[in-house]
């Protein structure tokens, strides 16, 4: 785009905008896209240490860099294996817009070691990191799973988590009017572009005429059956096919937080493309989880490398739908354009599904390993 940064500009000039007395959640004439504020605001904050649209080049460089910092020590072991996703659209979109996205992964990265940490005033900071980020942005709630992770007795650790949902809850209570306001005034995404499992049961009502409900519910137990099934597979106790995992638990807690916050903006129907920066933090552990003895086909459908290729390929589908749309123009067969560009997204809807079951499968593992035995990780 011609104009730098515009998912930065369209923040900022709302922080400007708040401080002039206008509503930014009905409208925001400072900015160039004419966008409403559809954060929460908490952004506004920023305006006191002196953050506005006139230093939005300096300020995007700079988060930019923390982010490339934050993803080298993130994958600094695999970086040839993250390379494809590194380049991926979902990724560089993020990066040259600047979405506020990439602000909640910087905080995340910070505060996900405080929260785990013995020292009170260390997950005191965590905790209030973590919180500044769901302030944000809602959706960061997801991450305060990892609190229940704590070496501590667990009604500590549940007091930890449910201190989280009751800022939370307190937090939404405060914003409520403004919500629904932004209910008002932002568009919904729509079945093309949004990311979620709402998409998947318009999908499966338009193929089968059942209603919705019914979908719903077929698509409910379906999932749950083929995650409580991979489940038992990552569980297998047989000494010649087992699983092993890294005996890193850092690694195994930031990938159990992250993958919440992706299985929360599923659920919840939200724009997808933006959300994929969030699978960084699964590398080091998914990278590092291995089936050991299991060579038929259906263990390859639940490896890591599958996960590793559905993340992958989800990220680069827009990529995909762009060139096919430029191919059929140049062909001059755009008359297919339409049947073709329904199949890529039918394939889409159902590679992000399987991704967001093996994410399932996996946090289950993981708390499984961590929270409900007492041996942890085994070592082979």
């Amino acid at each position: 785009m011609n104009f730098l940064f515009p998912d930065l500009h369209t923040l900022l000039s709302a922080i400007d905008a708040h401080f002039n007395g206008i509503n930014v959640f009905k409208e925001n004439p400072l900015c160039y896209f004419k966008i409403p504020h559809a954060y929460s605001n908490a952004w506004f904050i920023f305006h006191y240490v002196g953050i506005t649209d006139e230093y939005r080049i300096f300020i995007a460089v700079f988060l930019i860099t923390m982010f490339a910092i934050s993803i080298g020590f993130l994958i600094k072991d695999k970086i040839w294996v993250c390379f494809p996703f590194l380049c991926s659209p979902a990724v560089l979109f993020a990066i040259e817009r600047c979405n506020s996205d990439i602000v909640v992964f910087i905080l995340i990265f910070v505060c996900y070691k405080l929260c785990l940490c013995k020292d009170r005033k260390s997950y005191f900071l965590g905790h209030l990191i973590l919180f500044f980020a769901v302030a944000l942005k809602y959706y960061p709630i997801a991450f305060s799973v990892v609190l229940l992770f704590r070496k501590e007795e667990i009604i500590f650790r549940l007091f930890h988590f449910l201190f989280q949902i009751i800022l939370f809850s307190l937090w939404i209570y405060y914003c409520w009017d403004n919500l629904l306001i932004q209910r008002a005034f932002i568009p919904d995404p729509g079945y093309f572009s949004s990311f979620g499992f709402s998409p998947f049961v318009s999908l499966i009502n338009n193929f089968s005429g059942l209603s919705n409900a019914v979908c719903m519910i077929i698509l409910i137990a379906f999932t749950v059956l083929l995650v409580l099934k991979i489940f038992r597979t990552y569980n297998y106790k047989d000494k010649k096919d087992f699983i092993c995992i890294s005996s890193d638990r850092l690694s195994e807690v930031l990938c159990a937080g992250s993958l919440s916050i992706i299985l929360f903006c599923y659920f919840v129907k939200t724009s997808f493309d933006y959300r994929l920066i969030f699978l960084f933090f699964t590398f080091p552990f998914i990278l590092k989880f291995k089936i050991i003895n299991c060579k038929n086909l259906k263990c390859f459908f639940i490896s890591p490398h599958f996960f590793m290729f559905c993340s992958i390929i989800t990220a680069w589908f827009e990529f995909i739908i762009k060139w096919i749309t430029i191919i059929t123009k140049e062909l001059e067969i755009e008359s297919f354009l339409p049947h073709i560009l329904f199949l890529i997204r039918t394939s889409e809807v159902f590679l992000n599904h399987y991704l967001i079951i093996l994410s399932l499968s996996i946090t289950l593992f993981i708390c499984y390993r961590n929270l409900l035995i007492k041996d942890k990780v085994l070592k082979y």
